[in-house]
């Protein structure tokens, strides 16, 4: 089953906030130097920067599938085995470690000994309900 990335306005904006300004600014660079080796230099680095941008805003999503939770969001991506999940909290912004999330107040997903990964999926307690089918051992911290 595949679940989408919740979003927060904050993010969105600063998003795409950053896309316009890049793509005005190359345009009026354009406009004012024309084409020469600078433009190309500044359009190349705004496309890329962008194009990172959109890749993580409109492709994080988690899925699980064949016993095990899938992550991605953009170029970060990978799986965990949903039996190595010990815990999950809800409600909760992790500000540090792996993070392939778009909004804030999350889960915490703790997996063996010391690793965890916080994900944000639009429903969460569904995304709960499937892991617990797959291991009801998961401990639930709310």
């Amino acid at each position: 089953m595949k679940f989408k990335s919740r979003k927060t306005l904050f993010l969105g904006l600063i998003i795409w906030i950053t896309t316009i300004l890049l793509l005005s600014y190359s345009f009026i660079f354009y406009f004012q130097e024309g084409l020469n080796k600078e433009f190309f230099i500044f359009l190349s680095i705004s496309l890329i920067t962008v194009s990172f941008f959109l890749w993580i805003w409109l492709d994080t999503y988690y899925e699980i599938k064949d016993n095990y939770l899938h992550y991605k969001s953009g170029p970060i991506f990978g799986k965990i085995e949903i039996d190595r999940i010990k815990k999950i909290t809800t409600n909760k912004t992790m500000y540090v470690g792996l993070k392939p999330a778009l909004a804030t107040k999350g889960l915490i997903i703790n997996y063996d000994r010391y690793s965890d990964i916080y994900i944000s999926p639009v429903t969460p307690w569904l995304f709960i309900e499937t892991l617990k089918k797959t291991n009801p051992n998961i401990i639930i911290e709310k």
